[in-house]
């Protein structure tokens, strides 16, 4: 390349001719279009990093979440197997042993404690439905399972403070001796007549009755007259009685 002012050879990278000191205006654009270059390039480069590390820590995300979706899964696929067989082995471990846990479970009626053998029947495994209980005990699991809810619910009703809702004590304790009674008598459910009813059964339905009736009259403040007309009352004049019982409570511990 010839310099255009002496004739001097000249490079596009020499921004002045060294023959003559004349600027070289080709030169000139090439260096401002190789600097302008570079910065787009470098431009480029940065933009490209950036976009590249994030998708990086999204796809490590995407990764760690997938994993820990996978231990969660793999987690209770394990628990629930492992329910499972215990389950199993529980039930099997009950039919082995009919003689001895009924001898129990008999042990636990004829003493009137329906909550151990309800949970006599929850730790060995024994369900209401089980072929070789069904018969016997059946309608008696499924029996105590009731009277354990109305219990735990006197019991709540009993020791009743400030802090809790009356009604909401009212509701609950109403509901779970309503659905009680109505076990108890057979109401709206596909069981045979109380006269048709195993003798165990009809016993055992007969003597949690009672228990209700002296918790009622014994820790929450029913006159025995009250208690004993309960089970014949309808279910909206049981809740205002408990209701006004609670009432009265808060009042005498004022």
């Amino acid at each position: 390349m010839k310099c255009e002012y002496c004739n001097g050879d000249l490079s596009l990278e020499d921004e002045y001719c060294p023959h003559c000191g004349q600027p070289n205006k080709h030169a000139k654009k090439h260096i401002d279009d190789m600097r302008k270059y570079q910065g787009e390039f470098e431009d480029t480069k940065r933009y490209v990093r950036e976009k590249t590390t994030g998708y990086t820590e999204i796809a490590v995300r995407v990764v760690i979440l997938s994993v820990l979706i996978v231990l969660i899964l793999v987690f209770f696929a394990v628990g629930s197997n492992a329910w499972e067989i215990n389950r199993q082995i529980r039930k099997s471990s009950a039919k082995r042993n009919y003689e001895e846990y009924s001898r129990m479970m008999d042990e636990y009626l004829a003493e009137g404690d329906f909550l151990k053998f309800y949970s006599f029947c929850e730790h060995m495994g024994i369900r209401s439905y089980d072929s070789v209980y069904e018969e016997k005990y059946g309608n008696i699991i499924n029996a105590c399972s009731w009277y354990k809810s109305v219990y735990e619910l006197l019991y709540d009703f009993a020791g009743f403070d400030a802090d809790d809702s009356v009604s909401h004590v009212t509701e609950m304790t109403g509901d779970a001796l309503d659905s009680f009674y109505k076990y108890y008598r057979n109401d709206d459910f596909s069981y045979t007549g109380r006269d048709g009813e195993p003798e165990l059964y009809r016993k055992t339905l007969d003597d949690m009755e009672r228990n209700i009736e002296l918790i009622l009259s014994t820790y929450c403040g029913l006159t025995k007259e009250e208690a004993a007309a309960f089970p014949e009352m309808s279910k909206a004049k049981r809740d205002i009685l408990l209701e006004e019982k609670l009432e009265e409570k808060l009042q005498n511990e004022q």
